[in-house]
């Protein structure tokens, strides 16, 4: 997977979906409501940004030892590994992020869906490849030129399920 969404997309739609301030993690603080929202900030960034365990670990406020992996980003592979909700949550999470980067980038929707097809089937984020999917086969029927709009405008609709 390229890695390329800065830090700060991630952290603050991590603090975002659980009612904290980007300013929270990184305070510090040994707060048992942070640990969750730690983990998987660090275990996001590891995943899409291009930090270094280290470095995702400092940027969430954790403090870096020889038991990063276990204390952090273990839990996290583990929950996702037994608990489809939280899977789904954090695909959720994932789609979030990677739109909110794409939109200040400029990105356009064809050209989302393309990189979110280029996802690894193994990642935990590869439910989000059957969105990418149906996101380019609208755009490749809306682009259609023997289509009318109307006509491209029903198949696209049917497409994504409306």
């Amino acid at each position: 997977m390229n890695r390329t969404i800065p830090p700060e997309f991630i952290i603050a739609e991590v603090c975002a979906r659980h009612g904290l301030r980007p300013t929270d993690l990184p305070a510090g603080v040994l707060r048992p409501e942070l640990l969750w929202p730690r983990r998987e900030a660090a275990y996001l960034l590891r995943l899409l940004s291009p930090m270094s365990l280290y470095h995702a670990c400092r940027a969430v406020g954790a403090r870096p030892s020889a038991d990063i992996l276990r204390d952090l980003v273990d839990p996290v592979t583990v929950r996702l590994s037994k608990d489809p909700e939280y899977r789904a949550r954090l695909q959720s999470m994932v789609r979030a992020i990677i739109d909110a980067h794409r939109d200040a980038q400029g990105i356009s929707v064809l050209e989302g869906a393309r990189r979110l097809m280029s996802l690894d089937a193994t990642s935990p984020v590869a439910g989000v490849r059957s969105c990418a999917t149906t996101l380019l086969a609208a755009a490749s029927i809306l682009a259609n030129p023997d289509l009318s709009d109307a006509e491209a405008r029903a198949a696209a609709l049917q497409v994504i399920g409306k």
